[in-house]
């Protein structure tokens, strides 16, 4: 029995020494070097999964904005990277020009336009003395921005060539500052071209022409029926005689009684030009050394001339 077992023992002995080398050369290829196996198919099962399946390790991270250094008044922005300008604040607007007023309030350059004033408790604005409105500015009164304003007042009152002359005459008014004298003179060589009186065929030069390009011409639109005269230029008529009214106020040449004989003497059978010619010297009249009714001459025009 002892031999037997001993035989065994040493059969299993030699056997193991046997696998021992096998193994070693590789002819072993499940014995001991199974981890080495192991290990090269985790490998490449791992380098399978990596071309096969998207990884996470593909997707960049977004890159972190950065501001750049901005100068004054500008700010950073992304996507792309940059300076901006910052949102100015939205000016507060300015009062719109008016017509003028006789009373007076202290001007205020950051709220009203160059060379223009508050009025009416601070809230309008109008030019002051020596300038005329002339498309939201004040320019200085000439002879040149009169006419330039008479154009514009004239295409914006097209359907009232009426309304017009006392719109601009209200604005001449306030551009001399209520002078009847130079109210005369630009309204005459504006609108009229210059007021020769002919009393007994003597002429009488009240206001010089200027030049024909300064004058505008106009016809009778917006007049009152009873002043209309067809393709007869009202305006330049009403004017010579409110000029005749401006300049002589209440001399001779500036009585109701002879100016309606100067009206009658000149518009010998023309009623339309004979009652024009009264209403507007007495307006002239009126006006004449009196500001309160030189601000107010364009609406008092209006309401007696005027549809």
């Amino acid at each position: 029995m002892t031999e037997v077992t001993g035989m065994i023992i040493g059969t299993r002995m030699r056997n193991s020494a046997l696998n021992r080398v096998r193994c070693a050369d590789f002819r072993c290829p499940f014995a001991k070097n199974w981890r080495s196996l192991f290990a090269l198919l985790l490998v490449f099962g791992v380098t399978l999964f990596t071309f096969v399946t998207p990884s996470a390790a593909q997707t960049l991270p977004e890159p972190t904005p950065y501001c750049v250094s901005c100068g004054a008044g500008y700010h950073c922005v992304h996507n792309p990277e940059g300076c901006e300008p910052d949102a100015s604040p939205t000016p507060k607007p300015k009062p719109p020009l008016q017509q003028p007023s006789i009373s007076k309030s202290k001007s205020d350059a950051d709220i009203c336009p160059d060379n223009a004033e508050l009025w009416a408790g601070g809230t309008l604005c109008r030019c002051v003395s020596g300038y005329i409105e002339n498309k939201g500015s004040c320019v200085a009164l000439g002879l040149g921005t009169a006419k330039v304003r008479a154009l514009e007042l004239k295409s914006i009152e097209r359907a009232s060539e009426c309304r017009a002359m006392a719109q601009i005459l209200n604005e001449f008014s306030r551009a001399v500052w209520f002078n009847s004298e130079q109210l005369a003179s630009y309204a005459g060589k504006v609108l009229s071209n210059g007021v020769v009186l002919q009393k007994y065929g003597i002429s009488h030069t009240l206001v010089p022409p200027a030049s024909a390009n300064y004058a505008v011409g106009f016809f009778d639109t917006g007049f009152r029926p009873q002043y209309k005269q067809p393709e007869n230029n009202q305006v330049r008529h009403f004017v010579a005689y409110f000029v005749v009214g401006l300049s002589y106020g209440t001399g001779i040449l500036g009585e109701p009684t002879y100016t309606a004989f100067l009206a009658e003497l000149r518009d010998k059978g023309e009623q339309a030009d004979i009652d024009l010619g009264n209403v507007a010297a007495a307006l002239g009249r009126q006006a004449a050394g009196a500001p309160h009714m030189m601000e107010n001459i364009g609406t008092s025009i209006r309401s007696q001339v005027c549809n």
